[in-house]
């Protein structure tokens, strides 16, 4: 039987303990579970008559209010919260036993870590592919952080748990050299602090703390109206869409004309010209430039992976599927094609898919610095129109589609264009939009289909268009807290 000391005990002795079912005990300073009722009759009848006396009850209290206060939980909020109310009240006067899932409840958003620090877990503030992000409070120093965990795969295969931990402890090592990096001359960080891996002590998962953002680089992306026009573009042209057909009925192109919108553009002028929109590029360039500095790809480079910090500079984040400067992918299918790449990048932003990018043997990709710099300007196209990918197109052609195989076209289509047309020159051929001028070198240099000819970031960094910001930076990134609500 499992027994835990009241004096030595931590909180997550005690969420371990009540894993255990049956009623909560106190002997001897110490606490455990007694899994069923006595199988004496005589005994059974005496329990049922006395029950745990007030006094036992109070001390029995009492210890675990000690462990919990040791490490800065309130118990008795934990059980108002947990139980709610009217059960915790119950319980606290007797009319209830204190059972082993009573505490389970009331401590479950409670994690002790193998340091024996205690986090209390709150609500989730981002998901992917790999796991979830919540916030989460240290209670040994009150402060908030972001606490990544990974989804729990239900594959009872040999070693599955080892090899997850194993890519999680890659991406944390990966994370921490790059948070560790300078930029010479620079001590601002743009790579989101991490303090590694932690260990949450009753089931064994792992978890890794980061420092809170306070928004993501997609809070400026008005996915609102994107939805609403899309849904439009479905409506009207429905049958064509389940067909396969990536063009609008003539009705749905005569209201669009009709309405003289081209979505997405109407803030592309104003984003361009934003102060604030130019230091957060600026940020997020930087963020590749001390990336890169590690010796490190990063290869899922997109505004959601950009938070801000309470200082108000753009750090990234998430570095799952990074790695050395220039690894290789393998591609799943049989044989090489641009639709399908080993690293499960979006199509929207997987600059991998580009004809010319390179490809070493069988089946195999490299993706390296150059690809994190042509999803850089993916994601600034993105961010300075308010949610528009830049090959998808003028609105006429717009569906439902436009992140499968019709995007994916489009943006071969461009990779084997006239090499000495520049994305901006491109771009308007293919939507009569002009890029504005002061970003065309920004968009040309990142989004060009030579990798060999595409910028570095840290040329990126150099361009005119970021000149100048130090004399207000200070107002820029307190603007930038403002919008993000802070």
């Amino acid at each position: 039987m499992q027994r835990i000391n009241i004096y030595s005990a931590t909180v997550g002795d005690l969420q371990s303990l009540a894993m255990k079912a049956g009623r909560i005990r106190l002997k001897n300073n110490e606490l455990y579970v007694r899994p069923h009722r006595s199988g004496n009759l005589v005994n059974r009848a005496v329990e049922s008559l006395v029950g745990l006396t007030t006094t036992k009850r109070q001390v029995l209290l009492t210890a675990m209010q000690s462990i919990c206060a040791r490490q800065g939980v309130n118990f008795d909020a934990a059980m108002k919260d947990g139980l709610g109310k009217d059960a915790w009240a119950r319980v606290e006067s007797g009319k209830g036993d204190l059972k082993a899932d009573h505490i389970s409840k009331a401590l479950d958003r409670f994690t002790q870590l193998s340091d024996n620090r205690v986090i209390e877990i709150g609500d989730v503030i981002g998901k992917g592919g790999a796991g979830r992000v919540k916030r989460a409070r240290f209670h040994n120093d009150g402060q908030t952080y972001a606490l990544k965990e990974v989804l729990e795969n239900k594959c009872d295969a040999p070693g599955l748990k080892e090899k997850r931990l194993e890519v999680q402890r890659r991406e944390v090592v990966a994370h921490q050299i790059a948070a560790r990096t300078r930029i010479p001359g620079c001590e601002v960080s743009y790579v989101v602090d991490t303090q590694g891996l932690v260990n949450y002590v009753p089931t064994g998962d792992t978890y890794q703390v980061m420092s809170l953002g306070l928004a993501s680089g997609d809070m400026g992306i008005n996915k609102d109206k994107m939805a609403a026009l899309n849904s439009e573009i479905n409506r009207t042209n429905a049958s064509l869409v389940q067909r396969g057909e990536d063009v609008l009925d003539e009705a749905g192109r005569r209201r669009i004309k009709e309405a003289g919108v081209k979505p997405g553009f109407d803030v592309f002028a104003a984003h361009c010209a934003d102060p604030t929109s130019k230091l957060s590029v600026l940020d997020w360039t930087n963020g590749l430039r001390q990336i890169h500095l590690a010796g490190i790809a990063h290869r899922d480079i997109k505004p959601e992976n950009y938070l801000l910090s309470s200082k108000g500079v753009w750090q990234l984040t998430d570095f799952g599927v990074a790695g050395a400067e220039n690894s290789r992918f393998y591609s799943a299918a049989e044989e090489i094609t641009p639709y399908a790449t080993g690293n499960g990048n979006d199509w929207q932003k997987a600059p991998e898919w580009l004809v010319s990018e390179s490809k070493q043997g069988s089946g195999y990709y490299e993706v390296g610095h150059k690809a994190d710099v042509f999803s850089l300007g993916v994601a600034v196209f993105r961010h300075l129109t308010g949610g528009r990918l830049p090959f998808e197109g003028p609105p006429e052609i717009w569906s439902s589609t436009v992140h499968t195989a019709h995007y994916v076209d489009r943006v071969i289509s461009y990779a084997n264009s006239d090499l000495n047309l520049t994305f901006s020159d491109w771009y308007k051929q293919d939507t009569d939009v002009e890029i504005p001028k002061e970003w065309q070198n920004f968009f040309n240099m990142t989004l060009c289909p030579d990798p060999a000819q595409r910028a570095s970031a840290e040329q990126l960094a150099q361009l005119e268009i970021f000149q100048g910001l130090q004399a207000n930076e200070s107002d820029l990134r307190n603007e930038l807290l403002t919008r993000a609500g802070h």
